[in-house]
């Protein structure tokens, strides 16, 4: 029979093994409440605007209750961190440069060509080139 000294070490051994699986699969599905995210990713905001925002509320209200504190603290830090992507995040994205796919060798599509017989294309001048 487990002590109840044990139960801690018990359930930290549990979380460790047994949480990643939801939040891997909650974080690959294609659920409805994938929806939240179609507006703008919110994660860097909170992680940014959470510590800031509980120690200025605990320092301004060390009274609170778990609950109160939970829906003060999650309610100003979603708000932030919704304000923080859409001014500052997401013009900040749009400025980043967009990757390039990368063009497709040329020794390869000279070996397609020769297997089936075909001759490789010729390449087309640039504009401006004679």
């Amino acid at each position: 029979m487990l002590s109840l000294m044990a139960w801690p070490r018990l359930l930290g051994v549990a979380a460790w093994v047994l949480l990643p699986f939801p939040v891997l699969s909650f974080g690959l599905s294609h659920s409805p409440l994938a929806a939240l995210t179609r507006r703008g990713d919110y994660s860097y905001g909170i992680y940014i605007y959470a510590f800031p925002v509980q120690q200025t509320v605990t320092f301004l209200a060390p009274h609170l209750g778990l609950m109160p504190y939970l829906l003060i603290c999650g309610a100003v830090i979603l708000s932030m961190a919704m304000l923080s992507f859409h001014l500052v995040e997401r013009r900040a994205l749009a400025l980043k440069p967009r990757r390039q796919q990368p063009a497709a060798p040329e020794c390869a599509l000279v070996e397609t060509t020769a297997a089936y017989g075909l001759e490789p294309p010729l390449p087309t001048p640039l504009p401006g080139e004679p």
